[in-house]
């Protein structure tokens, strides 16, 4: 099932974790919400200084509405993690980490920089996709032992 990652997110966390056990039909149904975190936390390049930032930090810059409308786009790849069957303690983290991200860049000044700085959109991505490994790996435990089981009683 080991593939050869799909995205820069789980390309990034396969070289934390080591090889992925994610599937390409997970990997595809990632592919929406990769793209987002992307958009939000990374897409863009400070030249000369190579520092990343997403529209998160620029939409963040809009007092008021600029926060509510980027934790609504976070709150949306949390969603899709509960569709995707992520667990209730994964969620519980992802809602912390946006909850951080609404909170503290919501101050003047201060969260301006905070909302370039922080990740939270790409920090619960890539939590999914090690859920979705583990997950996907104590299937394929449990199905080799219950193979090893029943090549045992024949």
């Amino acid at each position: 099932m080991s593939q050869t990652p799909n995205s820069p997110l789980e390309a990034e966390v396969a070289q934390e974790e080591g090889a992925l056990e994610i599937t390409s039909a997970q990997s595809s149904k990632l592919k929406d919400m990769e793209a987002l975190a992307r958009l939000l936390d990374s897409r863009f390049t400070i030249p000369g200084l190579n520092v990343k930032y997403g529209i998160d930090g620029l939409i963040g810059l809009i007092p008021g509405i600029g926060d509510v409308l980027t934790a609504l786009l976070g709150f949306y790849i949390i969603a899709r993690s509960v569709v995707l069957g992520g667990s209730f303690f994964l969620i519980v983290r992802m809602l912390f980490n946006l909850l951080i991200d609404v909170t503290l860049g919501a101050i003047p000044l201060v969260g301006d920089f905070f909302d370039f700085a922080f990740r939270s959109n790409a920090n619960n991505v890539k939590m999914l996709i090690k859920h979705m490994d583990k997950q996907n790996r104590k299937a394929e435990a449990k199905a080799q032992k219950a193979a090893l089981k029943a090549q045992s009683r024949a």
